[in-house]
């Protein structure tokens, strides 16, 4: 069987066009450094990427979560903390005031600086984090939850937990429910108020002072319990960059040429 010319021709045209086709392709992969048409010349190996690509995807919004939860977190534990620093002031104030050596003009300038503890307390109760959220006001997040009404404290948000999706089937609550410990703080920091305005040494010692030591051991439990909740949350954190590093491997070992 004899070969034509335009045969020919045809053969060798074709296979320069293969040729080039094979030199793209092979030039695109050095370019991106992954294999062209996984899909079709490696389907389980794309289906494992499709799966290990939304594993991946879905980890990284869970530790997007965990960020959340840290920022709640870390903005209620510094609230925490000056809230223990305004009762500690209060508690070293009723101290000095119920010392009966202490004249009553100075138990007045010390009422004094007690109203403005409670307003610094108040402000504390009322901190929000990085989206502006209340900390302490549980899900309702619409208005400040500690207002001031005569000379109570008032708790206007609810007592619902603020959870965080964190896993598959897991939350992790990122709020701290304070408002009975607060609204006693404040009524402690008010009492001790009357008391040094009206001199009365018997209750700042029988009263006043115990129940300043009770709130700042209120608090610092608080602030244990969103400790062990951050190191929980700096632990998922590790394990999740771990993962996803795992997966980032799997990845590029069927994807990259």
């Amino acid at each position: 069987m004899r070969i034509s010319t335009g045969q020919m021709y045809t053969n060798y045209n074709s296979r320069i066009q293969t040729a080039q086709q094979r030199y793209l392709a092979a030039q695109n992969e050095v370019m991106t450094g992954k294999k062209n048409d996984l899909l079709i010349n490696d389907p389980v190996g794309s289906s494992r990427v499709v799966r290990a690509k939304s594993l991946k995807s879905a980890i990284g919004q869970y530790t997007d979560n965990l960020r959340v939860a840290k920022d709640f977190m870390g903005t209620s534990d510094s609230a925490m903390s000056n809230i223990h620093d305004v009762l500690k002031r209060a508690y070293t104030l009723a101290v000095q005031g119920a010392n009966t050596s202490t004249e009553q003009s100075s138990r007045e300038a010390m009422a004094a600086e007690i109203r403005e503890l409670k307003s610094r307390l108040v402000a504390e109760a009322n901190t929000q984090g990085a989206s502006e959220q209340f900390v302490f006001g549980g899900q309702d997040n619409g208005s400040k939850p500690f207002s001031v009404v005569g000379s109570n404290l008032v708790f206007n948000g609810d007592g619902n937990d603020v959870n965080i999706e964190v896993g598959p089937t897991e939350v992790m609550r990122a709020n701290s429910k304070m408002d009975s410990v607060i609204l006693d703080a404040f009524n402690a920091l008010e009492n001790l108020r009357v008391s040094m305005e009206g001199g009365n040494i018997a209750n700042m010692t029988s009263t006043d002072i115990p129940s300043l030591q009770s709130s700042m051991d209120k608090v610092r439990q608080a602030r244990g319990d969103v400790g062990a909740r951050l190191t929980l949350v700096k632990e998922r954190e590790v394990a999740n960059n771990r993962r996803m590093d795992e997966l980032a491997g799997k990845i590029s070992d069927i994807e990259d040429v």
